[in-house]
């Protein structure tokens, strides 16, 4: 075969770059897996803290531990789940204001995970 054959257009390549993450989202998933993603976590924190929440007057310290650290937990699942929109990024940015989620044991994956949430838009995704 010819070496033009294989040339792509300067067109061609931009519209893959622009095209190609914008139909899949971020890190190559499509976009409804990413707001399922997104779906589940945030049911995953509000389910914490209702429970924290429900927590009676005077229970022992161990259950309140025990459900604070599954709070944590959901939290860094959220932070760390692409944002699907801006009102997403809002959220994430919020939480990890409001719980300082850069103090959090692991918080590096989250936050790199937060600064690629703000730079996709940039990039057409």
């Amino acid at each position: 075969m010819a070496a033009g054959r294989h040339n792509l257009s300067r067109r061609a390549v931009l519209g893959a770059c622009v095209g190609v993450p914008a139909l899949l989202g971020a890190g190559g998933a499509p976009a409804a897996d990413l707001r399922d993603r997104w779906t589940r976590a945030l049911a995953g924190i509000r389910r914490s803290e209702a429970r924290l929440a429900a927590l009676p007057p005077g229970a022992s310290d161990d259950l309140f531990g025990d459900l604070e650290c599954a709070r944590l937990d959901a939290l860094r699942r959220l932070l760390y789940a692409p944002a699907p929109d801006p009102a997403a990024l809002a959220l994430k940015v919020e939480l990890t204001v409001d719980d300082q989620a850069w103090e959090l044991t692991g918080a590096e994956p989250c936050l790199a995970a937060l600064k690629a949430d703000a730079r996709r838009p940039l990039h057409g995704g």
